[in-house]
C-alpha cells in the first residue's frame, strides 16, 4: 500500500511526496500495485500513525473490491479499491516492485477516519520511503520534538 502523488506536468506518473519539487504541494492517494488481469492481493500492510508512532496494520480484502483494516481500541475501517482513472506508474528514484498502480483506495466512511484522527490521534499514512528514515534528533530549542510526537499537519 503506497502513498503517492501525481507528478506535476506528467500524465499517469506518480512519485512519493518527498520526490515532489520543493515548495510544490498536492494531495496524494493510497495506491495498490498489480494489474487488472490479476486483480489484487488478499492482504496488504497498511501503515498508520497512532499516538505519535508508526504502526503496521493488516488490510484484508473482504469482497471483490472492499478491504478492511482493524485497529485495536479504535475500530474497523473499510475502503473500496477503485480502478484508477488512468493506469499509472511510479516514476521516482526509489526501488519499486509494483509495475502498475491500477487501483486507488477510497474510504467507505470518511467521517470515521476524521473522528479517529481528531479524537484518537490515529490516521493512515500508507508506505513512503520516509517511514524507513530515522527521525532526526531534536534541537535544544524544540519543545515538542518530532521524536516525541508525530501528527497530522493542521492549517
Amino acid at each position: 500500500m503506497h502513498y503517492l502523488c501525481r507528478k506535476p506536468g506528467a500524465s499517469g506518473e506518480l512519485v512519493y511526496p518527498d520526490e515532489l519539487p520543493e515548495n510544490y504541494q498536492t494531495l496524494g492517494s493510497f495506491f495498490l500495485g498489480g494489474s487488472d488481469s490479476t486483480g489484487f492481493d488478499e492482504t496488504y500492510i497498511f501503515h498508520a500513525y497512532r499516538e505519535g508512532a508508526v504502526i503496521s496494520l493488516e488490510l484484508r480484502r473482504t469482497s471483490a473490491s472492499i478491504l478492511l483494516a482493524h485497529a485495536d481500541g479504535i475500530g474497523d475501517f473499510a475502503f473500496r479499491a477503485v480502478q484508477s482513472g488512468l493506469p499509472a506508474r511510479y516514476t521516482g528514484n526509489y526501488p519499486f516492485h509494483d509495475e502498475e498502480l491500477v487501483r486507488q483506495l477510497a474510504p467507505r466512511n470518511r467521517a470515521a477516519l476524521e473522528d479517529a484522527a481528531q479524537s484518537k490521534d490515529f490516521f493512515f499514512v500508507g508506505y513512503s520511503p520516509r517511514l524507513d528514515r530515522p527521525v532526526p534528533p531534536p534541537t535544544p530549542d524544540q519543545t515538542d520534538s518530532p521524536q516525541e510526537r508525530v501528527g497530522p499537519r493542521r492549517s
